[in-house]
């Protein structure tokens, strides 16, 4: 905002005009008085430059600087196993019956196979995989392990190759398994109602979750039980399991 101001001439320098005569006059004494006031008030003005005036931004307050928020960096989340999924059941597509009988040997036509008991058998002996299959590839408490392994005999008995034959792996970045199917083929041996051997054949597909990678995973198989007096009692067993997809670099 400008200012502005009228020049007062100090009193030490102001000096009367010459060739006029003071006059009195009756109300002398008070324009006296008032002049004095007048030169009080402009002595106070005499100075040796402008009144200073002070520029409005030198005044405002200083704004302090924010302080920059650093980004904290966050770990990311651990993963979680998946959740158990529900029990399998394994489905037996078909049934292959063949005769042990002897009779043909001597001339006499073979005796007749009893399918109602060898459906009996088949039974038996595809719970028994059954149990295998969910142990290896449903529990998350067996999954890949020994212990699914020792549904069908002792994981000790058998070489490593024969264990990861069988799906055993052992590897700490398991996050769980999905999709899990299984199917198998039975072929039964038997003299009328006696048991000779059930032979199982299966395939077992799922997809396998590690921590970063998942992938495919297939298992095939032959197991062949035979009855000894408490049920079918496992004599031969052979398996190969193979990972594809992504899980090809990890696992070989």
């Amino acid at each position: 905002m400008a200012r502005w101001w009228a020049a007062v001439p100090c009193p030490s320098t102001a000096r009367p005009a010459t060739g006029h005569t003071l006059r009195r006059s009756p109300s002398g004494s008070l324009r006296a008085l008032a002049f004095v006031v007048a030169l009080a008030l402009s002595a106070g003005a005499c100075t040796t430059g402008p009144p200073v005036t002070a520029n409005g931004d030198a005044l405002a307050k200083a704004t302090p600087t924010p302080t920059p928020t650093v980004a904290v960096p966050t770990a990311p989340p651990e993963p979680q196993p998946l959740p158990q999924g529900p029990p399998l059941e394994v489905r037996v597509d078909g049934v292959q019956l063949a005769s042990t009988s002897s009779d043909g040997i001597f001339g006499a036509a073979p005796a007749a196979v009893d399918p109602a008991v060898a459906g009996q058998w088949v039974t038996a002996a595809s719970d028994r995989l059954r149990d295998f299959v969910n142990a290896m590839w449903v529990s998350t408490d067996t999954m890949l392990t020994d212990a699914a392994v020792a549904t069908l005999l002792d994981p000790a008995s058998l070489p490593p190759e024969a264990r990861q034959g069988l799906g055993v792996l052992d590897r700490p970045d398991v996050l769980g398994i999905t999709d899990v199917a299984a199917a198998t083929t039975a072929q039964v041996q038997m003299d009328t109602t006696r048991l000779g051997t059930v032979t199982l054949f299966w395939s077992t597909s799922a997809t396998l979750v590690l921590t970063g990678v998942s992938g495919p995973v297939t298992q095939t198989g032959v197991a062949s039980f035979v009855e000894r007096g408490a049920g079918p009692e496992l004599v031969a067993l052979e398996a190969d399991t193979t990972f594809g997809g992504d899980l090809q670099a990890v696992l070989s």
